[in-house]
């Protein structure tokens, strides 16, 4: 229901963008709605994750369930650069608000909550002993979560900047058209599919293999620092009943990155008349949120938390 309702948000406020015509209210104001409805999206995936998947297998869930964020971004991106030059922008908003509209009632049919399920993913919860309430507070006290804050503050960094600045860059500084843009500027989130769905087998099956999961994800995320490696890291690191607040906690301070490249990006493209240290930047954070996931956090275990009298 979180995520059925958070989708039904952001598609409703995707739909109603072109309705803001001139006013730079009305504009931040859907852009907002827009922010509140995708905000629940990775809490309530990774959750559903740990449910119904067991430990060596939830890399290749990740997997699965991501690859379909970035194929949505790659095809996306090619379908907006039509329908921007022989629609009119409109058209981009309200298709894409329109479509996604339909995927969110394809989830709250789909989605199988009274159908199937892993009875030992659920068991492994229950007699972990980690279903006693357990505060917020008792993460922050944490290495590790400290480590998967600053790598997500990291990868959101170079991953916003592909989403909102790389178009601009093909069509400023490499003079491209636009229909050229949509489909070079969809080549990362292709190359993102394979990397998702590629990351996330590789992840299991180095513990198959022998590997400790901590080595396996210290592994994976060193050497991609993909999407489906830093979900995992929050579905590891956090004890199953606190999944959602973890990956709450860390992609809400990792998505002021997305606030720093929109302000830096444009004021650095404006001082200095080109975008090579704006990519420099982007770079240097990435590899920020790779050091920051293999050296900062400690193990990809659960927490060591203890249940408390306070509750988040």
């Amino acid at each position: 229901m979180v995520l059925g309702v958070g989708s039904g948000v952001w598609g409703l406020a995707t739909l109603a963008l072109p309705l803001a015509g001139g006013s730079v209210v009305a504009l931040f104001l859907l852009r907002a709605l827009y922010g509140v409805g995708h905000c629940v999206r990775f809490p309530a995936q990774a959750w559903s994750i740990v449910r119904w998947f067991k430990p060596n297998e939830r890399a290749t869930a990740v997997g699965l369930c991501f690859s379909g964020g970035q194929v949505g971004l790659a095809v996306g991106t090619m379908i907006s650069a039509f329908m921007l030059t022989q629609l009119g922008w409109q058209s981009v908003f309200y298709v894409i608000g329109f479509v996604s509209l339909l995927f969110t009632a394809l989830w709250l049919v789909v989605y199988p909550e009274r159908k199937i399920g892993c009875q030992m993913a659920m068991t492994e919860i229950q007699s972990s002993g980690d279903e006693a309430r357990v505060s917020w507070s008792s993460l922050w006290r944490h290495r590790s979560v400290w480590g998967i804050i600053l790598g997500q503050l990291g990868y959101l960094y170079a991953y916003f900047f592909f989403m909102t600045w790389w178009p601009s860059y093909l069509m400023m500084e490499r003079h491209l058209t636009i229909p050229e843009t949509g489909l070079f500027a969809s080549l990362p989130f292709l190359m993102g599919i394979l990397g998702t769905l590629g990351g996330g087998w590789m992840g299991d099956y180095l513990i198959r293999r022998g590997f400790s999961r901590t080595a396996s994800r210290k592994t994976m995320i060193g050497t991609g620092l993909t999407l489906v490696t830093l979900t995992m890291a929050a579905a590891a690191v956090a004890p199953p009943n606190l999944v959602a607040s973890l990956t709450a906690i860390q992609n809400s301070i990792g998505t002021i990155s997305s606030l720093l490249v929109a302000i830096l990006t444009g004021y650095i493209v404006e001082v200095t008349g080109t975008f090579v240290p704006a990519l420099f930047l982007a770079g240097g954070m990435a590899l920020m949120g790779a050091i920051s996931y293999v050296v900062v956090v400690e193990r990809y275990e659960p927490l060591p938390v203890k249940p408390g009298a306070a509750s988040g």
